[in-house]
């Protein structure tokens, strides 16, 4: 039971990672979704979760779409012939995107901190062929505060502090088990952030999910292609705790 639980949780936030953050600059509500060609998005991905031991789920993913959708799809295209790593991508009807064909094992990570990961693109069904690589994250951000589990009094507001500090930034995010955000923050990957009573105190009490998200994310620019189209690599953190 711990186990499937756990890959269930690790599996929704690898989901989460397909869709937008700050980084990636708005949401669907943007009224410019004109694309100027396929908008894609390819993502390495690990999401990373604590339930007593750490465990790590990585997968690849690849979104098209005809329109500009910065987070779910607003025009999927299907029947694209893509691959990472020699690894041919499947269709997830229920996120509509491609990802890696076999669900994630802790035991056996795709991923390398550091490495690099290559997506190709047969042309076909109006997707132009395409070559471009990924570099992943050297820095793994892993919460140590607060620990999992945890009970954390909302009016004292919350202390958040992670190992694997470094470059770039890094966002957190503490949302309810209903989906409510009551706080979402990029920051300097730098150790430590600060969460206010202001902020935590708009979420409900009960359990809640802290996200620690840390990401390289470039665009690029190809031959019939949106030039809002990026690439990433992404850590996903997540912590469960209680809020009194």
């Amino acid at each position: 039971m711990f186990k499937v639980f756990s890959v269930a949780i690790g599996l929704a936030f690898i989901g989460l990672i397909a869709g937008c953050s700050s980084g990636d600059g708005g949401t669907n509500s943007n009224p410019d979704d004109t694309s100027e060609g396929v908008f894609c998005k390819l993502i390495v991905a690990r999401s990373v979760t604590n339930m007593g031991v750490t465990l790590r789920l990585d997968t690849y993913e690849a979104v098209f779409d005809s329109s500009y959708g910065i987070c779910e799809p607003i025009e999927p295209i299907h029947n694209v012939d893509v691959s990472c790593e020699g690894e041919d991508l499947v269709w997830n009807a229920t996120g509509e995107f491609y990802m890696y064909p076999e669900i994630p094992s802790p035991a056996s990570p795709l991923i390398t901190l550091g490495g690099t990961y290559t997506f190709t693109v047969t042309a076909g069904n109006g997707v132009p062929a395409l070559t471009q690589s990924v570099v992943f994250p050297s820095d793994e951000p892993i919460m140590t505060t607060p620990a999992y589990n945890a009970t954390v009094t909302r009016s004292s507001g919350m202390q958040v502090e992670w190992t694997g500090s470094g470059s770039g930034m890094v966002e957190i995010m503490v949302m309810s088990m209903s989906g409510d955000v009551g706080h979402s923050v990029e920051t300097a990957n730098d150790g430590s952030h600060f969460i206010s009573s202001e902020h935590m105190n708009k979420l409900p009490t009960g359990l809640s999910t802290v996200l620690l998200s840390h990401y390289n994310r470039t665009t690029f620019s190809e031959t019939g292609y949106d030039s809002r189209s990026f690439k990433a690599g992404r850590i996903i953190h997540t912590q469960m705790i209680t809020l009194n």
